[in-house]
Formats: C-alpha cells, sequence, structure tokens
C-alpha cells in the first residue's frame, strides 16, 4: 500500500511538471487568499515535535490559480517541516518590493540548512541532497523543482537563503492585490 501511495504521488507529481512544461500552470487565476491557503496547509502538515507558526496580515490575497498555488506553498512547507528541529516560521508581508502590492512570502525552519553552492541545484528535478534520507521519505526531488515551475508561471520567484538562527528560508516574491477584500 505504502509503495502504491509513493507512485500515485510520483505520477501527480510529473503531471503537474508536464503541465509545466506545456505551459498550462496558472491557466485560471482568481484572487487567493493566502490567509486562509497557509492556515490550512499548515492544519494539514504533519509536523510531530515541530511547531509551525503562521504571521500574516489578514486578508493577504494574490491573484492565481488556488490549486497550483497550494502545492507550492505545500512542498515548500513539507520541506520545512522536514528539516526542522523545532519549529518552522512562515512570515507574510506587503511590500512594493515585487511592484505595486507585492507579497513576500518567507518559510524558514531550524534545521541543518543547505550549503549556499546547493541552493540553486535543489530546484533541479529529482535532486536530492541526502538520498538515504529522501528516500525513506519516500521523495523523490521533485518538490522543489514543482514549486518553482508554479512560482514561475504566476510571475513569482523563490530563492533559499540562510535562516535567522540556522536553517533554510525559502522566500517567495510575488504580485498581489494586498488584500482579499
Amino acid at each position: 500500500v505504502r509503495q502504491s501511495q509513493r507512485l500515485e504521488q510520483l505520477i501527480a507529481e510529473l503531471l503537474v511538471l508536464a503541465r509545466a512544461d506545456a505551459g498550462q500552470l496558472a491557466a485560471r487565476r482568481q484572487p487567493v487568499d493566502l490567509a486562509a491557503l497557509l492556515a490550512d496547509l499548515r492544519a494539514a502538515t504533519p509536523a510531530p515535535g515541530i511547531s509551525v507558526d503562521i504571521f500574516i496580515p489578514p486578508g493577504t490575497a494574490t491573484p492565481g490559480n488556488p490549486e497550483d498555488l497550494s502545492r507550492m506553498f505545500r512542498n515548500l512547507l513539507d520541506n520545512a517541516a522536514r528539516y526542522a528541529r523545532h519549529r518552522v516560521l512562515i512570515t507574510v508581508r506587503i511590500t512594493g518590493a515585487a511592484g505595486p502590492d507585492g507579497i513576500v512570502v518567507e518559510i524558514a525552519d531550524d534545521g541543518p540548512g543547505i550549503p549556499a553552492e546547493e541552493r540553486e541545484r535543489v530546484f533541479g528535478r529529482f535532486v536530492r541532497l541526502d538520498a538515504s534520507r529522501e528516500h525513506a521519505s519516500g521523495a523523490a526531488g521533485l518538490g522543489l523543482a514543482i514549486a518553482r515551475e508554479i512560482a514561475t508561471a504566476h510571475g513569482a520567484t523563490i530563492v533559499l537563503t540562510d535562516a535567522e538562527g540556522g536553517g533554510t528560508r525559502a522566500v517567495v516574491t510575488m504580485g498581489g492585490t494586498g488584500s482579499a477584500g
């Protein structure tokens, strides 16, 4: 059963990448309430022993495909929770840096971090830095590749940096409407 679930997940991930290659991501756009989306993802993320905290202005929204944005943030959050020692922190702020009412979402963990020379490579397809640990988790090394494809389709960027106090911080910079209402 576990192998069937892994295979089903791999097929779903490959289908998302095929849609990305065909330029079909983010084809349907609507206002997406990031506060609600991130709260739902936090509630659905298995993170035993890890606290996942969110700081976001209520009603923060961005135009996009809700399913794709959910998958992008889920992939980033799953990675953070997988490697965190004790805490994952999600911070959202509205800024003018990405244009009018730009939005920056940071997902930071207190885990071992990713070496600077590997931070761009981990966005490649089937890239796993620690193959033995990833194989045990069932991951195929597609999560960050998918997240980057979805971000690109939404006119956003994702970069990895050091988190304050150690660990990794994923920084997603996107345009937005500033508020859902």
